[in-house]
Parts: structure tokens; C-alpha cells; sequence
């Protein structure tokens, strides 16, 4: 026996251990670590270091988290587990999101480039969520929630493929803004923001203080949207179905109303349209459906919605209109607002109530809900068809198209200008060689933007290789008179030109054939080939080409001298209205060299041209004393 002055040695105490089950629950989020590991060997991820290192940055944040959980549960011996409970809201919205995202990217290919980005996402908020539970509770609700929250913030921003970190950071900002930013609202706790529209609002914020949107695709993806026809029909079927489940409609209603007579008394008053190319822009139109109509941050009564609808159309256009006036991408509009709205929805309730909303919607209890919904959607319906059928919204919308801004320009609109030139920058970049034209164009006249050669070149050249004759003839054009543009690609210009000329309808090209030949540049000099196209020019009404026809007709150059003709190109330029060519009519006319001679008519040809600026005919005049 131990004497009985020694104290007894201490049972063992065994090691905390995780339980068997804790274990195995722990494998899932492994599992996802090790599939967003598995993804940075994507041939997309690999080509791109940045990007490659922002998924294993990703993925190693995780796995040391998932250690800090396992020590944690280790040591405090709690038992973890999840629960499947698939809500409909979700798996619907989820749904609806993919349906908008196939058929934008059968026109924006990019779209479909990203999927394996926007899994690596969905990967990582589901990994994000459950260890964000299990680091303050026991059990994780599995469901499809996750998939909405990722499928809708990527339907507004995504980061480039340098910054893509920040695009992870921005769902796991969604995340926690979910979990601990809430509020008790009718005596239960629960989160304040949409979780994708709290996250969006922040980056965004981020991205115009420190004027750093080129590193996103923020403007490409509010535009490209535009793109696929009839997309406004589409979002709005799409928006239907959410309505038709979750009684949303009078958010979207009230903010489309709201958009539609903002726009209207604007257009009235201003004779152009607020949002350029559509009175709701398409990426407004879709977060009106799928944004903002978040049924858990949103008001509970149907006065409350209708407000919070209203509210929204007004804080976008006003947003909108701010954004535009420091110089700021107005495609923001959309996402700042969302989080200002949620905080606003218990006051906006309570306002309801205490203003007699409730006695209102009292007389209406004998309508079901869902019979309620479907006036609603009724009510909906008729403003979109009207939206629709008027041209308001859609592509046959006049502000689409760059005829409306140039004429709103001639006519001093205001800002008629900077939308003409957002609206060939849309089309540009749908891939309209024609606008490329139009847009080159712009940057040569220096009237609306600053005059750049160089872009107008690129611009020039991209149109022609796209078989644009306009942009052909302006790529000729300026690398005459300022020796830009690729050789090759001027060499292909005039190719298509000489092609084009036999089936020219207006003399351009003719004239920019006459032009090669004449000049020797791209083609052997040959003045009969320069003659005979700038005479077709000249038939087709190309005053140009008339001016050239009377020079060689004029002087020669291997060219008969034939006054007959000269006079027969000048009268046709200068009823073209060419003023120079009246100042040479004048000369014929008061020589009769060649031709009869009329004192009269010389001078009045002299007047005319003097008084459109031709100084020589001026100096002639004084010194006739006329």
C-alpha cells in the first residue's frame, strides 16, 4: 500500500477528440476546399497568374479556417451537423437567373466564358456559409440559397480576371453582412440586406472613390445585355414567374411607373431621352426584377412595396443624373441604392400603418393573396405591353439608334452629342462596322469629342476590315492626307473599294477609286481610270468628284483640255453647293474661253461665292469694282 501521506496519482484525462460524426460532416467543406483547389488547374485559371493565385489564395483562407473549426470543435466537444431545406424562393431564382444568363450569352460569349468563374464562386460561398455556421452554431441549413446571392451578383459586377480576388472578397462580403449585420424586425432576428446588393454597394463605392472601374467589367455587362433581341421581353417573362410565387409584383410595378412618367415629363421638356438608348436601361429593367424585390428585405405591406417600388425608380433616376454630373459611370445607379432602401423598409411599414394604409388594405381582405397578386400582375402587365408596343423600352426605341442623337445634335439638344457618341460606342462594341465609321468620323470632326487621329484610324480601319465602304473610303482618305494607317490594311481598303465601285449607288467610292488612281497610291497612276471614276462620281452626285472631273478636264495631265466638260462638272459642283467651283465657273464666264462669255452671270457667281467665303472671288470683286 502507498503511505497515506502521498496524494493519489490522477486518473487520466483523454485527449479532447472530435466525434466520429463531427468528422465526417467536416469532410464536405474539405471536399469544396479541394475542388476550388482543383479549379486553379483550369486551362482559364492557369493562363492568368493573378487569377491563378487568387483561387489558391481563396482556397487556402478556407482550409486554414476549416482548421481554426476543427481545433475549435476539438476542444469545446460540440456536435455539428447539417439539415437539407430547399426553399422555393431560392431554387426558383436560381432558375430564373441561369435562364437570363443562357440567353445573354448567346450574344455576349464572355458570358459563357466566366461559368466556370461563377462555380468557383458558388463553391466558395457555400464553403464560406457552412463554416461561418459551424463557427457559431451546431447545425448548417443546406439549401440553394447560396446559388441566387452568386448567380445575382455576378449578373451586375465582375471583377477581371487581374482582380478576381476582389470578386471572391465580395461574396464573402455578402456572407457576413448576411449573417451579422441584422436587426429584430415583428420580433424576430434577422438580416437587414439583400446579401448581394450589400456586397455590390460596397465594392461600388469602392471602385468610384478610388476611380478604378476599368478593373471590372461593370459597364460591359450594364450594356452587352442590349445586345440579345427582345431581352426586355425575356426579363420580364422571367419576372413573372417570380411574381407569380412570391407576390413581388408591386416593387417592380411601382418602379417601372415611377421610370415611366420621370421619363416622360423629362422628354417633354427636353426633347431627348434621360437614359440614352431606352427610357429603363436593360440592367435597371433586370434589377427592378431581380434585384431589389427581395421578398426578406423588402417591406411586408402591399402599400409598403408599391413605396419602396416607387422609391427605387426615383433614387435610380436621381442617382443616375448625380453619377453623370461628377463624371462617374452611371451604370452604379442600379446597385447604390438597394442597401439605402432596406434600411428604410420597418420605417415604410410603420408609415403605412400609421397612416391608414392598414384600413386600406383591410378592404381588400376579401381578396386571397394570391387573387390580389394576380391584379397586380394584371396591372403590370398592361404598362410593360404599353412600354413595349410605344417604343419606350426595347430596341425600337429611337434613342437606340445614332439618327435620333444626330439630329437632336444639329439641333442643339441638350447633351445631344456625348449620347451620340455613347450610342456608336454601344454599337461599336456589338460589332457595327458602320458605327465604327460614324465613330471614327467624330474623332475627325473634333466637335464632339477631341479630335484624335489616331483613334479614328483604328476606328476607320476596324470598319473597313469589317466591309464598311464608308469606313474603307475614310481609312483612303486619311492615309492621304495624314500617311496613318496600316499599309495592309489600306491596300485591302482599296480593294473593296474597286470592288464596291461598279455597284455604287452614291459616288464615294468612285471618287476614292478616282483618287488612287489619280494620286498613284495603291494603284498605277492612270489619269484615264482617275477620269472615268470621278465622272461616275460625278454622275452619282458626288460633288467631289466634280471638282475632280473639272480639274482634269481644266489642266490636262494627259487628259484632253475640253472647257465644255470643265464648265458641265463646275455648274454640277456648285449647284452641289462647292463655292470654289463657282469662283472657276466665274473665271470661264468672264473670259468666254471655250465658252460663251456672260459678264452677268460671272458675277453673280462671284457674289455668291464671295459671300461663302472664297476670298479670291472677293478681291476679284473689289478690284472690278463690284
Amino acid at each position: 500500500m502507498r503511505p497515506a501521506s502521498q496524494p493519489a496519482t490522477p486518473a487520466p484525462v483523454p485527449a479532447p477528440s472530435l466525434s466520429r460524426t463531427g468528422r465526417s460532416v467536416l469532410v464536405l467543406p474539405l471536399t469544396l476546399i479541394l475542388v476550388l483547389t482543383g479549379m486553379s488547374a483550369l486551362p482559364l485559371v492557369r493562363s492568368n497568374p493573378r487569377l491563378f493565385w487568387s483561387f489558391l489564395s481563396a482556397a487556402a483562407f478556407l482550409a486554414v479556417w476549416l482548421g481554426f473549426l476543427t481545433r475549435s470543435l476539438t476542444q469545446g466537444r460540440r456536435a455539428i451537423g447539417w439539415d437539407f431545406v430547399p426553399v422555393k424562393s431560392h431554387y426558383i431564382q436560381a432558375m430564373m437567373h441561369f435562364s437570363i444568363y443562357s440567353y445573354w450569352g448567346y450574344y455576349w460569349r464572355k458570358v459563357y466564358g466566366e461559368a466556370p468563374l461563377i462555380l468557383a464562386q458558388i463553391v466558395f460561398l457555400y464553403t464560406v456559409d457552412m463554416l461561418l455556421c459551424w463557427s457559431r452554431r451546431d447545425r448548417w441549413r443546406l439549401g440553394f440559397g447560396n446559388i441566387p446571392i452568386v448567380f445575382s451578383t455576378n449578373l451586375f459586377l465582375w471583377f477581371k480576371d487581374d482582380w478576381f480576388y476582389l470578386q471572391f472578397l465580395m461574396i464573402l462580403t455578402g456572407a457576413l453582412g448576411k449573417e451579422f449585420v441584422k436587426w429584430k424586425r415583428d420580433g424576430r432576428l434577422t438580416h437587414i440586406f439583400n446579401p448581394s446588393a450589400f456586397s455590390l454597394s460596397l465594392f461600388s463605392t469602392g471602385l468610384i472613390l478610388t476611380n478604378s472601374t476599368q478593373i471590372s467589367w461593370g459597364e460591359e455587362v450594364a450594356t452587352t445585355m442590349g445586345r440579345a433581341p427582345h431581352m426586355f421581353l425575356w426579363i420580364f417573362c422571367v419576372g413573372l414567374i417570380v411574381q407569380f410565387f412570391f407576390s413581388v409584383t408591386l416593387m417592380t410595378l411601382g418602379a417601372a411607373a415611377a421610370l415611366y412618367v420621370l421619363n416622360l415629363i423629362y422628354t417633354h421638356y427636353t426633347g431627348v431621352y434621360f437614359f440614352i438608348d431606352s427610357n429603363i436601361p436593360i440592367a435597371v429593367f433586370l434589377g427592378l426584377h431581380l434585384l431589389m424585390t427581395d421578398p426578406s428585405t423588402s417591406p411586408r405591406s402591399g402599400i409598403g412595396r408599391l413605396i419602396f417600388g416607387l422609391a427605387y425608380g426615383v433614387l435610380v433616376w436621381a442617382l443616375y443624373w448625380g453619377l453623370n454630373l461628377v463624371g462617374v459611370p452611371e451604370f452604379y445607379d442600379k446597385l447604390l441604392c438597394v442597401p439605402l432602401l432596406n434600411l428604410s423598409v420597418q420605417w415604410i411599414d410603420r408609415m403605412v400603418r400609421a397612416g391608414g394604409g392598414a384600413k386600406l388594405e383591410a378592404a381588400f381582405m376579401n381578396w386571397s393573396t394570391r387573387k390580389l397578386n394576380f391584379a397586380h400582375m394584371g396591372v403590370w402587365i398592361a404598362l410593360f405591353t404599353t412600354m413595349l408596343f410605344t417604343g419606350f423600352v426595347g430596341q425600337s426605341h429611337a434613342g437606340s439608334h445614332s439618327e435620333f442623337w444626330r439630329k437632336a445634335l444639329a439641333e442643339g439638344r441638350r447633351k445631344a452629342g456625348e449620347k451620340l457618341f455613347r450610342v456608336l460606342g454601344y454599337q461599336v462594341d456589338g460589332g457595327s462596322a458602320s458605327a465604327a465609321n460614324e465613330l471614327g468620323v467624330l474623332f475627325m470632326e473634333g466637335r464632339v469629342v477631341p479630335m484624335n487621329t489616331k483613334t479614328a484610324a483604328e476606328l476607320f480601319q476596324r470598319s473597313s476590315e469589317a466591309g464598311n465602304i464608308g469606313g474603307a473610303c475614310n481609312l483612303l482618305n486619311l492615309a492621304h492626307y495624314y500617311h496613318m494607317g496600316d499599309p495592309a490594311a489600306v491596300a485591302r481598303a482599296l480593294d473593296r473599294i474597286e470592288a464596291a465601285a461598279g455597284s455604287d449607288t452614291n459616288g464615294q467610292a468612285s471618287f476614292f477609286l478616282g483618287m488612287a488612281y489619280a494620286n498613284g497610291e495603291g494603284r498605277i497612276r492612270d489619269s484615264q481610270k482617275a477620269l472615268a471614276a470621278y465622272t461616275r462620281a460625278c454622275d452619282l452626285g458626288w460633288r467631289d468628284g466634280c471638282v475632280q472631273v473639272a480639274k482634269l478636264r481644266m489642266f490636262g495631265d494627259g487628259i484632253p483640255i475640253d472647257t465644255a466638260a470643265t464648265v458641265a462638272a463646275l455648274e454640277k459642283a456648285y449647284r452641289a453647293g462647292d463655292l470654289m467651283s463657282a469662283y472657276f465657273l466665274a473665271n470661264l464666264l468672264r473670259t468666254g474661253n471655250g465658252v460663251a462669255k456672260d459678264e452677268a452671270r460671272a458675277v453673280e457667281l462671284l457674289k455668291k461665292a464671295c459671300d461663302g467665303g472664297v476670298k479670291e472671288a472677293c478681291q476679284q470683286l473689289q478690284s472690278a469694282g463690284r
